[in-house]
């Protein structure tokens, strides 16, 4: 029981320690983030000090993130305020600073910069499910975002709340621009609350945007003109309005449509995409015949042109124009700054290549072949390195706009998939399952190395180690899992003269170094220790001894008859032969036994030997004197004489 209590003390005392350092550190954290926060708006670099600073304790208060996306937006880096965002929001219950309402406004205008709209929807719905705090901006803020978003299925639904929340002009301004884009009357006549705006001395900008849609007399549009030009309107508005001018009226005559076009040139409207749409106007053709400037400054325009939907000054896709072909689009859908896609195409407009952007430093290319514009390969890339790709054959993937093929269907139409980590990995596959691999292992552009596959397990692997052209060595798998292991050291010999099996408790290794097909040696090493070497010295593939060897070192000898082993011949560890080079195995005596002076080998079993300062021959592996009878056998191990 006093065990207990005292264990019991202790893990009190360790958990409040622990909870007082904690503790501790959040305060320290608070206090330089106040500093940061005081300081950010006239010394960017002291509040980012005190960041740091604030980090080092603790990060988990939402005034942190809050911090470093100040810092961000004033050094014009948006790269990652989602994370910011993310990470206020998961912080939110530990804020000291900021309340609730406070993080999820903040999160929401920066999903909305970021034009992840989904996400700023969600996290508004939050910000209006308290009416205590909302202000006159959010509500314009949440309407905008819905509009530039395209999240029309909820617009009715937020115009509803925001007459909850406020009236008058703003309000009615969204309800004309609603009636208007998807001609939905529900709040009224469009021009009925156009003309309440007027009365209300609302935005003559925000008025003429709403008469773009509307004027469709010449007086109409003639004034709109006029106060286009006569307004120190900023360029981005005074082009989309005529723009809309242009596009959404039947009855422009081909003076007023030329006038609204040149509106539209002179604030930078061949720098926007929409011109392809304008293009196709039957009054642009006809202006075209006669005004050569139009012709070579928009047909023939050469330059970007950018998409910009939301009109925040950031694209979201780049063009590059040459003579009027794209030859480059550059895919940004979230304005981070860093593209999604890159389309490259010729200059007669077929395509080249696609780079699609996975995460930071990865990235996927699609090369296409230059005559008929079908998919040839596809690389993947971190960091600039090459690590993988396919091969597809040339016709089968023909180049279509908008439509990237995913991994799972590349791999069923790929001639093989190459990997380039340590090496070049080649894999082939047939409807989608790998068959089998080739491998580059020391990226010499010799594939020396091939893997077999079956229901995309691996059972052979087949190796030219000499890189020769020929497979000399053979692997055999189960679920995956080397077991066997077959070589051959001469490419003339048709079988193998190694093998290796590997089982669960040992690993037997076999040799046939005279390649009569028989393996003279075995070598089995087992998990216990217990080594165990068989010598078949006359080739008939029958086992004549066997060399046993202890985890203790102890070394036995057995013959073997008819599978029996008889502990009758003892090898003989006698200095002089080790010193002459062989092992003696003989049931003698050592201190009787006698032995060659030395042995000469022409091949495994023929050579010469010296006995009493005489040269003798042998042949067969029997060497034979008045004195002695020796079967020898010469192996990886060494030479060995029977007795």
């Amino acid at each position: 029981m006093g065990w207990f209590f005292n264990k019991f003390l202790l893990f009190c005392f360790v958990f409040f320690s622990l909870s007082s350092v904690y503790s501790e550190n959040d305060e320290i954290s608070k206090n330089y983030l106040r500093r940061a926060l005081v300081t950010v708006d006239t010394d960017v670099r002291l509040a980012n000090d005190f960041l740091n600073k604030a980090g080092d304790y603790s990060k988990n208060f939402p005034e942190y993130y809050y911090g470093r996306y100040l810092i961000h937006r004033k050094n014009n880096d948006a790269s990652k305020n989602v994370f910011f965002a993310e990470k206020m929001l998961e912080t939110v219950s530990q804020g000291f600073i900021l309340s609730v309402f406070d993080v999820y406004r903040t999160a929401a205008l920066i999903y909305t910069e970021q034009r992840y709209y989904q996400k700023a929807q969600e996290v508004y719905k939050k910000v209006f499910k308290n009416n205590q705090g909302v202000t006159l901006n959010d509500s314009n803020n949440y309407l905008d975002m819905l509009f530039n978003g395209d999240l029309t299925s909820d617009i009715p639904e937020a115009i509803e709340n925001a007459q909850k929340l406020m009236s008058g002009s703003n309000l009615t301004y969204f309800k004309a621009l609603y009636s208007l884009r998807f001609d939905d009357h529900t709040w009224g006549n469009p021009q009925l609350l156009i003309n309440t705006l007027k009365s209300d001395n609302y935005s003559p900008k925000k008025i003429a945007y709403l008469e773009s849609y509307t004027a469709k007399t010449e007086d109409s549009i003639i004034t709109l003109l006029n106060l286009l030009q006569n307004s120190s309107f900023s360029k981005e508005y005074t082009k989309n309005t005529v723009y809309n001018c242009m596009k959404f009226n039947d009855n422009l005559s081909l003076e007023n449509f030329e006038r609204s076009f040149r509106i539209y040139l002179a604030n930078e409207g061949n720098r926007d995409f929409r011109t392809i749409s304008l293009i196709e106007n039957s009054l642009f053709k006809t202006l075209c015949e006669t005004q050569a400037d139009l012709s070579s400054d928009v047909l023939h325009y050469t330059g970007e042109r950018i998409s910009d939907t939301d009109s925040n000054g950031s694209a979201e896709i780049v063009y590059t124009f040459k003579e009027g072909v794209i030859i480059k689009k550059i895919f940004d859908p979230n304005q981070d700054g860093l593209f999604e896609f890159v389309y490259v195409y010729q200059d007669d407009g077929r395509i080249n290549r696609i780079t699609r952007r996975i995460s930071d430093g990865s990235t996927i290319q699609y090369l296409y072949n230059l005559k008929d514009s079908t998919l040839n390969y596809v690389y993947n890339y971190e960091n600039d390195v090459k690590k993988s790709g396919f091969i597809i054959e040339t016709g089968n993937v023909p180049f279509v706009e908008g439509v990237i093929p995913d991994e799972e269907f590349l791999k069923k139409v790929c001639i093989n998939e190459e990997l380039y980590t340590n090496g070049v990995t080649r894999n082939k596959y047939y409807n989608g399952e790998l068959v089998y691999s080739i491998i580059d292992r020391d990226n010499d552009g010799y594939f020396e190395y091939k893997q077999i596959f079956e229901n995309g397990i691996l059972i052979e692997g087949h190796l030219d180690t000499k890189s020769n052209g020929t497979y000399d060595t053979l692997e055999v798998y189960e679920n995956g899992v080397m077991k066997a292991v077959y070589c051959k050291s001469v490419p003339y010999y048709s079988g193998y003269d190694y093998k290796e099996l590997s089982f669960t408790d040992k690993t037997e290794k076999f040799w046939d170094d005279d390649f009569n097909s028989s393996f003279e040696l075995k070598v089995i090493a087992r998990k216990n220790g217990l080594t165990e070497t068989y010598f078949d010295f006359n080739n008939d593939s029958l086992y004549d001894f066997v060399q046993t060897k202890d985890s203790r070192g102890v070394v036995k000898v057995f013959s073997i008859s008819d599978d029996k082993w008889v502990e009758y011949y003892t090898l003989v560890p006698e200095k002089k032969s080790k010193l002459l080079g062989f092992n003696v195995v003989s049931a003698k005596i050592p201190a009787n036994l006698i032995i060659p002076e030395s042995i000469n080998f022409l091949n495994t079993n023929t050579g010469t030997f010296y006995y009493k300062n005489k040269k003798y021959h042998f042949s067969d592996g029997i060497i034979i004197s008045d004195d002695f009878t020796y079967r020898v056998m010469k192996n990886r191990f060494g030479v060995f004489l029977f007795d």
